[in-house]
């Protein structure tokens, strides 16, 4: 087994830029707030947890959802997923 540890300077110089440049989003609800939440704590400059306010506004960067498949799939979906 393999695990693969990113720290927070790749995410926020390297992974979340490339998830914005290239509009790659998430399909599940939670990891799609997840991400909010990132780009909020990145944007703003947090660094104690006591910072973040409880209704986390929705980031002009976080792309809408397609409402179908892109026709560059042929029908076919996916998505990025995280979870073990």
């Amino acid at each position: 087994m393999v695990n693969w540890i990113i720290n927070r300077t790749d995410l926020q110089e390297v992974l979340f830029p490339l998830f914005i440049h290239h509009s790659i989003f998430f399909l599940t609800k939670v990891r799609r707030e997840q991400f909010n939440l990132a780009l909020h704590v990145m944007s703003n400059g947090l660094t104690k947890y006591i910072e973040i306010p409880e209704v986390i506004p929705t980031s002009s960067l976080l792309q809408p959802l397609p409402r179908a498949s892109s026709p560059t799939l042929g029908g076919a979906s996916f998505y990025l997923s995280f979870d073990k």
